[in-house]
């Protein structure tokens, strides 16, 4: 990545028009970077900027253009679940779920798409990055430099940890009547479950944790929230390693405006720096869809093993592409870019796909009653493209 194409970390986020106090904040916190263009974020130093370059250099640019040729229209995209399959020869074909939609369900193979390969075939652990007209769609993160993070003990442990989550409320699959982000796996019943911070339809105000802290504090299994909430930290440190300055100054300074929550401990003495949230779930493939998020988002295959097998691909149907994916691989991704994670390329894999977030309704605070600050009100007070 040149330091010629700047990147505009505001086109990774949603923003509402609405004049509400929420709203101005989610506004603030998005034009605090512009509007502090010309100060320096306290947070950058010149050999952590000088780092982060070397390593965004290290990925392969790509050249959207050479894939639009098999670019989906946006328009069929949003009208259907469009789903896209992963499985090699031999592997049970995805089928139509024994449920009601509320679209067409569109299964598609995955050639169906362009399979970035360059980056497997090198050699040298080189990672993917794709800017178009100062948007980035996706920065894979070169594998070399976070191999090393993801180890087969590590790994269990953590997988251990989602699973002791999962069954610790009955939740089933929380998308099941999206019209848009459907999830769909083998069987009938999905589970697809969020934990960390959230927002409730039905109250204001964020709450600081979802339903399973209380339920693991009940079977004396705080352990396994803490440790997904190191390994979200230890995820994050490889985003601030690998992200380009841009999009961390521009967190930085939204947090200076809105002092939004991120992912904590289960007794709230630590806190991650800009993700709130994780959705886990396990052996599934979704819809295509977007999101409306903040920033960018990261998404992590886990298996209890390291190798360099191709387990699944994530898809961007709109660019005409996917990416495959290994055990242990950052995908950092714009979630307003069309995307969606393809079925699993065994069937004899066990895989947890986890995707780290921060929503627009957390940085807002969700609560009008609260009014916003005289800063937030002026940041505030011009719109960002949604």
């Amino acid at each position: 990545m040149s330091s010629k194409t700047p990147i505009d970390p505001t086109l990774a986020g949603k923003y509402p028009k609405a004049a509400t106090d929420s709203s101005t904040r989610i506004r603030a916190a998005g034009n605090a970077s512009a509007s502090f263009e010309n100060k320096k974020s306290r947070r950058a130093n010149e050999r952590a900027a000088e780092k982060r370059k070397t390593i965004t250099e290290d990925c392969i640019n790509l050249d959207l253009n050479q894939y639009s040729d098999r670019a989906v229209d946006i328009d069929f995209i949003n009208k259907v679940h469009l789903t896209y399959d992963g499985g090699e020869k031999g592997n049970p074909p995805i089928q139509q779920p024994h449920r009601d939609l509320p679209k067409t369900f569109v299964p598609r193979p995955i050639k169906s798409l362009h399979v970035i390969e360059e980056h497997l075939n090198d050699g040298t652990g080189k990672g993917l990055i794709a800017i178009e007209n100062n948007n980035m769609h996706f920065l894979l993160a070169p594998r070399k430099e976070k191999s090393v993070f993801w180890k087969p003990k590590k790994a269990k442990n953590v997988m251990d940890a989602f699973q002791k989550a999962e069954e610790s409320i009955n939740l089933g699959n929380a998308r099941k009547n999206s019209s848009s982000r459907q999830v769909f796996g083998d069987k009938s019943s999905v589970k697809y479950t969020v934990m960390g911070v959230q927002t409730s339809l039905g109250s204001k105000g964020v709450k600081l944790h979802s339903r399973q802290a209380g339920a693991l504090a009940r079977t004396k299994d705080e352990w396994a929230w803490d440790v997904i909430q190191k390994h979200i930290a230890k995820v994050e440190h490889a985003f601030m390693e690998i992200c380009p300055s841009e999009i961390l100054r521009h967190l930085d300074l939204a947090r200076e405006v809105v002092s939004f929550k991120t992912f904590p401990s289960h007794d709230g003495t630590k806190n991650c720096k800009y993700f709130a949230s994780v959705a886990y779930a396990q052996n599934v493939y979704l819809a295509m869809h977007d999101d409306d998020d903040f920033t960018y988002s990261i998404i992590m295959p886990l298996v209890d093993h390291l190798s360099d097998d191709v387990i699944l691909y994530f898809c961007f149907p709109s660019l005409g592409l996917a990416v495959p994916l290994r055990a242990g691989d950052i995908l950092i991704f714009n979630p307003r870019t069309l995307h969606g994670v393809s079925s699993r390329c065994r069937v004899d894999d066990k895989i947890y796909c986890t995707s780290m977030y921060l929503k627009t309704k957390v940085v807002g605070g969700n609560d009008n009653s609260t009014p916003a600050t005289d800063e937030q009100a002026r940041l505030g007070s011009a719109h960002i493209h949604t």
